[in-house]
């Protein structure tokens, strides 16, 4: 048995929809929403539960052998996936395919890094088999305008340097390479540095997302300041949006700008090209 957290979010219900695929059955733990959007398929189960509360957690993971763990970025993200961890443990789960970021790390200046490598150091040390995803910064994240996701505005500013590349990867090979982790019968702890097949700037991937859609979208600079206050006007949790400041000055380091082939090595393809992802998300916004 296989459980699926997150399946309400664009990860985790491209997980979720791969092993409906698969044809097995499986669970998916629900804590926003209702789950509806499963009940028409019958190799899926649908419970409900909550990080902070180990008794659902104990009852979702009954019997089950591996296990897609994602969260939101919250302040308490760390003690929120350690539960389940603990939780995964108690039920002799043999594997964990968790979601991280890239440039995870214990002196990272970015507190999302250093959240999620807290969560790492416990799932190695837990003695199940962990499978470690470090993505690079989404393609889906482009469509994102102020707190909410939409066609782009004409003009996108944000405190990323125009002259900074970054390897932004479609989300649909993160959620592929774990899949077949989840599928897989037995292997070593592996962590794997995702990214998409080439680094871009600022002002590349918005002439690109222009040319799809018919319509110019320019690329501003701003100040981090700036940006900050933009983020917390448009209704950005203040954690969330002093997290983003600190991730983009890691990524106008350059730090961000490497491609790896783990994509192609463990999802059987090349990554996904940005002229892929928006040739995809065209015909949603024309």
């Amino acid at each position: 048995m296989i459980l699926v957290t997150g399946s309400t979010g664009r990860i985790g219900q491209d997980v979720a929809f791969g092993l409906v695929l698969a044809d097995l059955q499986f669970r998916v733990l629900i804590h926003n929403g209702t789950g509806a959007e499963w009940v028409h398929w019958s190799n899926v189960e649908t419970l409900m539960g909550d990080y902070a509360n180990p008794a659902t957690l104990d009852v979702a993971l009954a019997g089950v052998s591996a296990a897609f763990l994602i969260s939101r970025p919250t302040p308490d993200q760390v003690a929120l996936e350690t539960n389940f961890i603990d939780a995964c443990v108690r039920a002799g789960v043999k594997h964990v395919v968790k979601v991280s970021v890239l440039g995870a790390a214990a002196d990272a200046s970015c507190r999302f890094q250093t959240r999620h490598h807290a969560v790492e150091t416990a799932l190695l040390t837990s003695g199940m088999r962990a499978t470690i995803l470090r993505p690079n910064q989404f393609m889906q994240n482009l469509l994102r305008t102020g707190y909410g996701v939409g066609p782009p505005r004409d003009q996108i500013a944000t405190n990323l340097d125009p002259a900074t590349p970054i390897s932004v990867i479609d989300t649909a090979d993160i959620a592929e390479i774990a899949v077949r982790a989840l599928l897989s019968d037995d292997g070593p702890s592996v962590t794997l540095a995702l990214t998409g097949p080439a680094a871009l700037t600022q002002p590349e991937i918005y002439a690109a997302l222009s040319k799809h859609l018919g319509r110019r979208i320019d690329y501003e600079h701003r100040p981090a300041a700036d940006h900050l206050a933009e983020l917390r006007s448009a209704g950005v949790p203040a954690d969330l949006a002093a997290g983003l400041i600190e991730l983009h000055a890691w990524q106008n380091s350059g730090a961000a700008a490497p491609v790896t082939g783990d994509v192609e090595a463990h999802a059987g393809h090349p990554a996904r090209s940005l002229d892929d992802f928006l040739k995809r998300m065209n015909r949603k916004f024309k």
